[in-house]
């Protein structure tokens, strides 16, 4: 199916636009992509999903909150951002988000490892716009790949 908003393809069990974060649920899929808007304000909450910050715990958090608070990440206001899923997705435990004092983010994800703990992933210099949509991917249950064919790195 199409996202209604920018006209992107996308997977039929989608929650969210992955390209620019306009909520899914309830919506009819469109057949046709529809002329590229800006993203929707507003959207539905993410029951079960923990949004913490350096602020506190985000009640009732949409991905409509992403972009503004990535960009007062990236512009140090904020320190962090961390969304964990109410089960584990394909062995991630969270994804967080911080400033990497360079206008840009750093990105992790904490991967599960049975009983021996867990690892944790990350890279820096992310740009707002990727981190949005590895969010969007990582709302929509799956892991998001990093931009530009980079690779995680353990940490």
């Amino acid at each position: 199916m199409f996202c209604p908003n920018c006209g992107a393809p996308i997977p039929d069990d989608s929650l969210f636009c992955e390209r620019c974060g306009t909520p899914l649920q309830n919506r009819a899929p469109v057949s046709e992509p529809a002329p590229e808007q800006p993203a929707a304000a507003g959207g539905p909450a993410l029951p079960g999903w923990t949004a913490e910050t350096d602020r506190g715990t985000i009640a009732d958090f949409s991905f409509s909150q992403v972009g503004p608070l990535l960009g007062l990440i990236a512009a140090g206001e904020w320190q962090f951002l961390t969304l964990t899923p109410p089960e584990l997705i394909e062995g991630s435990r969270y994804m967080q988000v911080c400033s990497d004092d360079h206008d840009a983010l750093h990105v992790e994800l904490c991967m599960a490892r049975g009983t021996a703990g867990f690892e944790i992933y990350g890279a820096n210099g992310v740009s707002v716009h990727d981190a949005s949509v590895m969010l969007g991917v990582y709302l929509n249950r799956h892991l998001p790949k990093l931009p530009q064919g980079r690779e995680w790195e353990l940490i």
